[in-house]
């Protein structure tokens, strides 16, 4: 179990014991509306991490998969484009603006239009103490091992309504969760794997047929959690940042551009790091780091130097054992504010942007009970972004709608299977209107709940997965023009090709 975000593990043995007693007794620019696609905020923590939630990505644009990446896994379309984080990023998840992660991941996004530097900006998903300088040169490649086998995949067909026919199944051991972009600009999007087991990431490089190459193993720190998606020293090719969890760092891999990393420096953390992601938070033009710390209850910021380095972190609270974040101007000031889902207080708590990186105190709205995971979109067109959260107590999802000024309105619940702790949103169907795809640990399945386009959302469809699904992201991996799912499930990372 101990490659499921922490979140899902303790909810196990906190049921199982609860069961034993009663026995005995920012957008920098225009808000991504139907079309854009926010990711997945899957749930990617490390007992202190994330616990429910994980990496959070935004983007811009559409989530069909042709133009996406950015804010914290929080998705519009999927961009092909430039990998380099800096103009149309790389597949996946965008920054509100176009910009970098590719992976559809929503949890944090910058749901906006142009925002984060420049468009670049993974927004994975995904602060207390003090920050070990600029970092310590971690030595030269991480590559640990080459290509792992994939044992796989296996290929199931599942049927259902059409709308995700085929799932393959890759056997891989200690998965945390999985972010999305084109790391080689071929115009294909690869994937990023968080692997707790081993202490690292996973890389597999996408063939553009909904197929991909045998992994690439690379060490960072141990309980690797999560990762985000971005060009961070500017040369224009596709970088990582790894939140290591139990290791208290944040490590930084350099891309040579060809899908390869080499890992140069570590940065200490607060307690528990969990789901991370990149953008720029002040509007420099560079990309920042934003990581959640749930063993801490807080949120990192480092402020990117433009060359692959970070200034010391500045940390600010948050609500209890916070696990996953989307970014996106909440208030309309063009400036990117930071919601974060708190697992036990029951709240997302948002942070207000200051300017130049800075975020002021929190401000908690009520969800149900255990969200796992948060991600943002504008869900019913009024161009203002709206929250959703994965509550993992009470087998829904939360839907809290964004006025515009910094206020949500009073949460509606939508039923899933039993107990969603990851969730991505993007446009499914082609309809203009964002739908919620939510991972649910107990319930061996993904819940897939159509958008009506005004808020509100039809009754979930459920796509069977491997056993404990916990982080889930959208993107086309078969350049079809339909969105597809990664799902990372307990051993499992699993690709659900849309139906043709």
């Amino acid at each position: 179990m101990k490659h499921l975000q922490s979140f899902a593990y303790f909810a196990l043995l906190s049921l199982s014991s609860e069961l034993a007693c009663s026995a005995t007794d920012n957008v920098i620019g225009a808000m991504p509306s139907a079309g854009a696609a926010i990711g997945d905020s899957g749930s990617s923590n490390s007992s202190s991490g994330n616990g429910v939630g994980g990496d959070a990505d935004t983007s811009g644009g559409r989530a069909d998969g042709v133009t996406h990446q950015g804010g914290t896994n929080q998705g519009g379309s999927l961009n092909d484009g430039d990998p380099s984080g800096k103009g149309g990023a790389g597949n996946g998840n965008a920054n509100a603006g176009g910009g970098a992660d590719a992976s559809g991941n929503a949890g944090n996004a910058n749901a906006g239009g142009g925002a984060s530097a420049g468009g670049n900006a993974n927004a994975d998903g995904n602060a207390g103490n003090a920050n070990a300088g600029r970092g310590t040169s971690a030595g030269g490649n991480a590559n640990a091992g080459g290509g792992g086998a994939n044992f796989g995949p296996s290929v199931v067909n599942e049927g259902g309504d059409g709308k995700f026919t085929t799932r393959a199944d890759y056997t891989i051991p200690g998965l945390a969760s999985v972010t999305l972009g084109d790391l080689n600009a071929d115009g294909k999007l690869d994937i990023a794997l968080a692997n707790s087991t081993d202490g690292g990431i996973a890389i597999m490089l996408g063939n553009g047929d909904g197929t991909f190459a045998p992994r690439v193993a690379y060490a960072t720190g141990s309980y690797a959690d999560s990762v985000a998606i971005g060009d961070v020293n500017g040369d224009g090719k596709v970088d990582l940042v790894v939140a290591n969890g139990t290791a208290g760092s944040v490590s930084v891999c350099l891309g040579a551009g060809d899908g390869t990393f080499t890992k140069t420096f570590d940065y200490v953390t607060a307690g528990g790091p969990s789901s991370i992601t990149l953008t720029d938070v002040n509007a420099d033009g560079k990309l920042d780091i934003v990581l959640i710390n749930g063993g801490s209850a807080s949120v990192s910021v480092f402020l990117g130097a433009g060359d692959g380095t970070f200034d010391d972190k500045v940390d600010y609270r948050t609500g209890a054992q916070p696990n996953s974040m989307a970014l996106a101007d909440l208030n309309g000031d063009g400036k990117l504010d930071l919601a974060s889902s708190s697992s036990t207080g029951n709240t997302v708590s948002v942070l207000f942007a200051l300017g130049e990186g800075k975020f002021g105190s929190q401000k908690d709205f009520s969800t149900a009970s255990g969200p796992a995971a948060v991600a943002a979109a504008d869900l019913n067109a009024d161009g203002k972004p709206d929250l959703v959260a994965a509550c993992a107590y009470d087998t829904s999802v939360s839907v809290l709608l964004g006025a515009g000024d910094g206020k949500l309105a009073l949460h509606t619940e939508y039923t899933t299977a039993s107990y969603p702790v990851g969730v991505a949103l993007a446009d499914l169907n082609a309809d203009g209107k964002i739908d919620i795809v939510a991972a649910n640990t107990f319930g061996d399945s993904v819940s897939l709940l159509r958008g009506l386009g005004d808020g509100t959302f039809a009754e979930k469809s459920d796509y069977p997965t491997p056993t404990n699904p916990a982080s889930v992201r959208i993107g086309d991996f078969n350049a079809d023009g339909r969105p597809d799912l990664a799902v990372v499930s307990s051993g499992f990372l699993s690709v659900m090709l849309a139906a043709r």
